[in-house]
């Protein structure tokens, strides 16, 4: 696998890809994470020794919660979360929405770190991270993660 297996997303060029093909190993390597300023990435080993990556964009918009808002967006098939009293879409569906509204997405992290100054941003990639790792194969799988570098 290589940087260019993800279409158009940038993946930092330290990012590094370990697969193993045994498939009797997958459930014990659990799932690998990577969170980035601008996407989380999430890989688990498939039945037949690939691996399957997940690629979400670290970002939500959020919308107000009102009759109007919430039919557009169930019949535009975006799903959203409600929070604080606002509908709020996760990942690439918030970056879309955002572009065709000329808004700007709220980013949950800061040079490579969860924003202090935003008090949504924990709930937010918490929930963006859930998204993208999905449920767990089986109860007590391991999630590996990489450790962000200082920020440029």
């Amino acid at each position: 696998m290589t940087h260019d297996d993800f279409e158009g997303d940038k993946v930092d060029a330290s990012t590094e890809f370990c697969i193993e093909s045994s498939t009797e190993t997958s459930k014990l390597l659990g799932k690998g994470l990577d969170i980035g300023t601008a996407n989380i990435a999430a890989a688990i080993q498939t039945d037949d020794g690939g691996v399957a990556v997940s690629v979400e964009r670290n970002a939500f918009l959020d919308i107000k919660a009102d009759v109007y808002s919430k039919n557009m967006l169930t019949k535009l098939k975006v799903p959203y979360v409600v929070h604080n009293g606002n509908l709020v879409v996760l990942g690439q569906a918030a970056f879309e929405l955002a572009n065709i509204f000329s808004r700007e997405t709220r980013r949950p992290m800061c040079d490579g770190l969860i924003s202090p100054s935003d008090t949504d941003a924990l709930p937010m990639i918490k929930l963006i991270i859930q998204k993208c790792l999905g449920d767990p194969v089986e109860p007590g799988e391991n999630c590996y993660f990489s450790v962000p570098a200082e920020s440029l």
